[in-house]
């Protein structure tokens, strides 16, 4: 029987109450052509006496398949993005996988995406095209949230256009742009994009490779208002504040002035439109913009 090659990378999922899915997921990775060297599962709550489910199912995908490099850590800040920078953090190795634990690898995901990265060295970060599905029945996905390549900072201005389980980057990426802020409850993604973009171009593998499911399970992203919230205040962020820049950038009176016109225009576009839509958002529920959001509106303006 041929063995399965190995490659010099780690999964990293993080895990909060998804005992199913997760072992789904597990098989999903070991079920591959080419499978990490290491697969670290970030359990992801508050107290470990609350990890009860989810850790016995992944120690029992464990028991199934004792060959598998897999490894448990506890993360007790909430959200996604600690558990991520926790797992980063920890791989015994450069290439970083992720794979939220309710989605799907597909068997050429990995070894599609390690010979794109070995024929372009230029490349520092790659990612794929997705399935999308919503209780198992085939989803038809939006025109505008097509994946993106190459230097894509404008598109990424105005939608999330890499989905996590479908990126594989080297640890020097977030070394550079930083890691994910654990402050952002929903669109951590979004945010870190941003910093990612402004420094690094992204290949794209033109296939199918990752399987994004949806259901009845509670997800983040589906809050709309929450979305919006932070969606407009990573815009805010990210062109106010000037480490989110390349250092080559910050040398300039302010980073953002690096951006050319047209990038200008695009991110005041995104900004102001989201502005709208939370505000219309905030009239209907009798509330008002935050505090800290007026100040990077005003900020903004001033640049």
């Amino acid at each position: 029987m041929q063995s399965i090659p190995e490659l010099p990378i780690t999964a990293v999922i993080p895990l909060y109450n998804r005992p199913a899915l997760v072992q789904e997921a597990l098989t999903s990775i070991w079920q591959a052509t080419a499978r990490p060297a290491e697969i670290l599962v970030v359990l992801n709550h508050a107290r470990p006496v609350d990890a009860g489910p989810d850790l016995d199912a992944v120690q029992e995908w464990s028991r199934r398949h004792p060959s598998a490099p897999l490894r448990m850590l506890q993360c007790t800040t909430p959200g996604p993005a600690a558990a991520r920078n926790q797992g980063i953090r920890a791989a015994t190795t450069d290439w970083i996988a992720l794979l939220d634990s309710d989605d799907l690898w597909l068997p050429e995901k990995l070894a599609a995406q390690w010979r794109y990265l070995a024929q372009r060295p230029h490349l520092y970060l790659c990612h794929c095209l997705e399935k999308w599905t919503k209780g198992g029945q085939t989803l038809i996905q939006p025109a505008e949230l097509a994946p993106i390549s190459g230097q894509s900072l404008f598109s990424a201005m105005r939608h999330c256009l890499i989905s996590p389980s479908s990126l594989v980057f080297h640890r020097s990426v977030l070394n550079d742009a930083g890691y994910f802020r654990v402050d952002y409850p929903v669109c951590e993604d979004f945010e870190l994009w941003l910093r990612i973009l402004a420094r690094f171009p992204v290949g794209l593998v033109p296939a199918e490779l990752v399987v994004k499911r949806s259901a009845d399970w509670t997800q983040l992203s589906q809050s709309r208002h929450s979305l919006d919230y932070y969606r407009l205040k990573a815009l805010l962020e990210f062109a106010t504040e000037p480490t989110n820049w390349p250092r080559s950038a910050q040398n300039e009176v302010h980073p953002v002035h690096a951006l050319q016109d047209w990038q200008w225009s695009g991110l005041l576009s995104a900004a102001w439109s989201r502005a709208a839509i939370l505000a219309q958002g905030q009239i209907k529920h009798r509330g008002r913009l935050a505090a800290d959001l007026i100040r990077l509106l005003r900020q903004l303006k001033s640049l």
